[in-house]
């Protein structure tokens, strides 16, 4: 199994890191042409990429300004289908900055590994300049 685990402090209070999951901010920085979610405990989600793949799953918890756990699967994208696997985000504040951990869990493909660390860098740098 594969794990990605990645840390980014923000200029940004949690409050305001959290509210780009509850607007779905951070959904639209996936680049999905269709979504749909319901942000609240137990709710689900939906990612569509035109011609390429669907990702869904639902909301595990959520700990306002604090935590987000999703559950997370992959269908499409040229590779096999990816279910169960589980991202968390962990959201801590210190002097007025965020800081975020994501961890990815439970990645059972090293191409799946290596596709979701790049995507989540990605979200992660576009979330800071959405901050900006």
């Amino acid at each position: 199994m594969y794990k990605v685990y990645l840390e980014k402090t923000f200029k940004a209070s949690p409050e305001k890191i959290f509210g780009l999951f509850t607007d779905q901010t951070v959904f639209d920085l996936t680049g999905a042409d269709q979504i749909e979610c319901s942000f609240t405990k137990g709710g689900k989600f939906s990612l569509k990429f035109t011609g390429r793949g669907t990702i869904s799953g639902h909301i595990i918890e959520i700990k306002e300004n604090k935590k987000i756990v999703l559950n997370w699967n992959v269908n499409g994208f040229e590779s096999k289908p990816e279910v169960n696997t589980q991202v968390i985000f962990t959201l801590s504040e210190s002097d007025g900055l965020c800081n975020i951990k994501l961890e990815h869990n439970n990645i059972k493909q090293e191409e799946s590994f290596t596709a979701k660390k790049r995507a989540w860098c990605e979200i992660l740098q576009d979330m800071e300049n959405k901050l900006r």
